[in-house]
């Protein structure tokens, strides 16, 4: 395949999407969030032909209810602020 070609394929594959967690070891509390697009969290280029929002919004809510029932804390995002 020539370097187009990857470049097309690249674009055109469908990215992990789902819920995640960054947690300060020094403190405790994480930072959950969700995203359609994880690696995008790094480098923000590309959106997916589909909208799993409320779907990754519901995995961000079971998340946080899971972690605060273990007695652990969280940080909010932007975006959980905003209810999107």
């Amino acid at each position: 395949m020539d370097r187009k070609a990857l470049t097309r394929a690249y674009k055109a594959s469908r990215r992990p999407m789902g819920v995640y967690c960054v947690r300060n070891l020094e403190t405790g509390e994480a930072l959950i969030g969700h995203s359609v697009d994880l690696p995008s969290i790094l480098n923000p280029e590309s959106t997916p032909d589909f909208n799993p929002t409320d779907d990754l919004v519901l995995l961000d809510a079971m998340w946080r209810e899971r972690m605060q029932a273990n007695g652990q804390g969280s940080y909010s995002t932007r975006s959980s602020l905003n209810g999107a």
